[in-house]
């Protein structure tokens, strides 16, 4: 199954899907997880530096963790409605925002 977005920091990742609702949250995601988030939030930003990748239900190429992912390198595609809800705590997945268009792939 492919989820897909835009590519708001570009790039690509491979790593465990952390859902992250709260500033509580953060501390399940360690290095390499991909960080799934709703909308953006300040203190969100700490789990930028572990994550192999973002990926938020909102937001486009100007909302702030979008402007973090791109200042340190961490790929992130917006705008993947329900992510939340559809992607699995703790499932490896992949990201790709190497193109206009980001893909996130559920699949083994």
């Amino acid at each position: 199954m492919q989820l897909k977005g835009l590519s708001a920091s570009r790039g690509a990742g491979v790593g465990a899907a952390k859902i992250v609702l709260s500033a509580a949250d953060l501390t399940k995601v360690q290095q390499g997880d991909i960080m799934v988030v709703k909308h953006s939030n300040p203190a969100f930003a700490t789990g930028l530096f572990k994550a192999s990748a973002v990926i938020s239900e909102n937001g486009g190429m100007l909302f702030h963790l979008a402007i973090l992912a791109r200042e340190v390198g961490v790929p992130l595609v917006s705008g993947v409605e329900n992510a939340c809800k559809i992607i699995d705590e703790g499932k490896v997945i992949s990201v790709n925002a190497t193109d206009e268009e980001g893909v996130v792939t559920l699949d083994d």
